[in-house]
């Protein structure tokens, strides 16, 4: 386990989780992309930046591919916890969470195989 590869991985994902975000917030402002449509966007965006995230992690670990890879996932499922935990107040368990955290963890195993090639 390399600790500077699990973090760039962690890098690597936040920052498309957030581009994913500015831009699905600036198109569903400017054209009539409904909340459905926005959220199935978000979930493939979402998945697209753990999986680039999880790759990044496994190419530059040198070993153990599936673990740093699913240490990426974790780590995102953590800071997605601890980021409503701030702005909620509590940690809120429902659906979409469920969902996100189980597109994380495939997406991660994905990121593992792909960079296993």
């Amino acid at each position: 386990m390399k600790l500077r590869s699990i973090l760039s991985g962690f890098l690597v994902t936040a920052v498309i989780t957030v581009l994913t975000l500015i831009l699905l917030s600036v198109l569903m402002f400017f054209t009539n992309i409904g909340d459905s449509a926005g959220n199935i966007c978000m979930y493939i965006g979402t998945a697209a930046a753990v999986a680039a995230g999880a790759f990044s992690a496994a190419r530059t670990c040198g070993g153990k591919m599936l673990f740093n890879s699913l240490s990426v996932s974790v780590l995102f499922i953590i800071s997605l916890a601890v980021l409503s935990l701030i702005l909620n107040r509590k940690v809120t368990f429902n659906t979409h969470f469920f969902a996100i955290a189980a597109g994380s963890i495939f997406s991660g195993f994905m990121g593992a195989v792909a960079a296993n090639r």
